[in-house]
């Protein structure tokens, strides 16, 4: 799929200072969705990274009379948490962002409440197509830490309907802390109807999501990698 494609439908505002806050927009579910991040931060996760916008096009265009009333989780939103907000924007009735806490869940708490607030929707009338009925939810969750997983796991109002990855791992070593984080999310509130959608964009063959104990607590691991980025 060309890349240029996906983004021809956001673009990037800033005043090239490297003190500036860029500002990513875009059209997601009929609602003007402004993405703050620093772009120019040591900290990758405060840049919103194209398989996130990928992510979120695909939710909107293939998953839109598939989600209300749905519980989602993401892992790893970073700063923007853009698949969650299309689920949130197409009736998830309960949606769960996730990142290490600092700088990416204080913007990310940012961005929800900028854009995908019910509040912010009623007031700016911008999401006048969407679904939202609820505010998504923002949590700490460090892959493989089982305080954070038994957090998440208690917060959840229902089992898990889908978990949500987008260009979480750089390098072989993240790889098995984000398997082993699903997994144990599948095992504690998954159950078999669970879809697992993953997209990174392509690095190296040894960056991968192990599938097979993955696979074996859901119904679905798509990886959206092969259909977006080759």
């Amino acid at each position: 799929m060309d890349l240029d494609r996906w983004n021809g439908e956001a673009c990037t505002s800033g005043t090239g200072n490297k003190n500036d806050t860029n500002v990513v927009e875009l059209e997601l579910v009929g609602t003007h969705i402004r993405i703050a991040q620093d772009a120019h931060s040591q900290n990758c996760g405060t840049t919103c990274w194209d398989a996130s916008l990928v992510l979120a096009k695909y939710i909107e265009r293939n998953l839109s009379s598939s989600l209300v009333g749905k519980c989602v989780v993401e892992l790893g939103s970073g700063i923007s948490g853009l698949p969650g907000m299309a689920c949130a924007l197409l009736g998830a009735s309960h949606v769960l962002l996730t990142d290490i806490d600092g700088p990416v869940l204080d913007l990310l708490r940012t961005n929800v409440a900028r854009n995908v607030s019910t509040a912010h929707v009623s007031i700016n009338g911008s999401g006048l197509h969407s679904r939202l009925t609820r505010t998504p939810a923002v949590a700490e969750l460090r892959w493989g830490a089982e305080p954070d997983i038994d957090g998440v796991c208690e917060s959840l109002p229902a089992d898990i309907d889908y978990v949500l990855s987008a260009d979480c791992v750089y390098n072989e070593a993240a790889v098995g802390k984000l398997a082993g984080t699903i997994k144990r999310l599948l095992e504690r509130r998954g159950k078999r109807t669970t879809k697992v959608l993953v997209c990174n964009e392509y690095r190296s063959d040894s960056v991968r999501i192990e599938r097979v104990d993955i696979a074996r607590h859901c119904s679905t691991l798509l990886d959206i990698t092969r259909h977006c980025w080759t």
